[in-house]
C-alpha cells in the first residue's frame, strides 16, 4: 500500500492511497484500501473539521499499465457517466470502462465498497414488527443463526457465488 501527500498548488493537497496485488487477492486489497480511506477520512475529521474533500477514482488502465501519475475521474464523473448509460467514461488521456472502476452486480459482495456495505447494513437492521430485514436476509440465505446485518454478510461472503446481484 502506498499513501502519499503531495501539494497540487499552495492550496491543494492531495492524499493518494493506492493497494496493488495479485488478483487472487484482490478483496483483501479491497478491505485494506477501505481500511485506509476511513482512517484518513477519520483524521480529516478531527483535525481538521469542514476540510472540502472529494475522492477521486484512479484509471484502472493506467494502473494496469503502471503509470507514474494516473489519471483519474471525479465521484460526479462516474454519475454522469452512469446517469448517461454510457459503459466507458474518459479523459483526453485515457478511456475506462465503468465496470472496471466500479464495483458491478456481479461482482463478489467482499467487493462492495465499506461505505456501501455500512449503509446497506443501516437499512438492513432497523427494526420491522419484531425482526429485522438483516435476519430475515440472513433465514432466506440459509446462514443457521442470523444476527445484524454486517454479521450476516461477512458469513455469506465466504461463499464464491455471494454476489451483489444474488443478493
Amino acid at each position: 500500500a502506498l499513501v502519499e501527500v503531495t501539494d497540487k498548488t499552495r492550496y491543494i493537497r492531495s492524499i493518494d492511497a493506492i493497494v496493488r496485488g495479485p488478483t487472487h487477492s484482490q478483496g483483501d486489497c479491497i478491505r485494506f484500501l477501505d481500511a485506509i480511506m476511513h482512517m484518513i477520512m477519520s483524521v480529516l475529521d478531527k483535525k481538521s473539521p469542514g476540510t472540502i474533500t472529494e475522492r477521486r477514482y484512479l484509471s484502472h488502465r493506467h494502473i494496469s499499465s503502471h503509470v507514474k501519475m494516473p489519471d483519474s475521474y471525479s465521484e460526479e464523473e462516474i454519475r454522469a457517466a452512469r446517469r448517461a448509460n454510457k459503459e466507458v467514461v474518459s479523459h483526453d488521456t485515457v478511456e475506462d470502462s465503468l465496470i472496471d472502476l466500479l464495483v458491478i452486480p456481479t461482482g463478489h459482495i467482499i467487493l462492495l465498497p465499506f461505505e456501501n456495505r455500512t449503509e446497506l447494513c443501516k437499512v438492513l437492521d432497523k427494526p420491522l414488527g419484531g425482526q429485522t430485514d438483516g435476519k430475515m436476509l440472513g433465514k432466506a440465505l440459509g446462514i443457521k443463526h442470523p444476527r445484524e446485518a454486517s454479521e450476516v454478510l461477512e458469513e455469506w461472503s465466504q461463499d464464491m457465488n455471494a454476489t451483489v446481484n444474488r443478493l
